[in-house]
């Protein structure tokens, strides 16, 4: 199995996400935004960079 496609590498990665989206969300320009789309953004950019699975190539169980 790929480490990238390791299921628990995953929820870290998205645990960490999350955490780091509320924490920006704190911020001034964070505000503007919300938690919520904050972390739809991290997650897009983690994504296209491939350090988080895609629908494309999502983990095969």
């Amino acid at each position: 199995m790929n480490f990238v496609s390791n299921p628990i590498y995953v929820l870290s990665i998205l645990c960490l996400l999350v955490v780091l989206a509320v924490y920006a969300g704190k911020s001034r320009w964070g505000k503007k935004f919300g938690a919520a789309l904050l972390v739809i953004l991290f997650t897009a950019v983690l994504a296209n960079l491939k350090l988080v699975p895609s629908a494309s190539n999502s983990i095969s169980l």
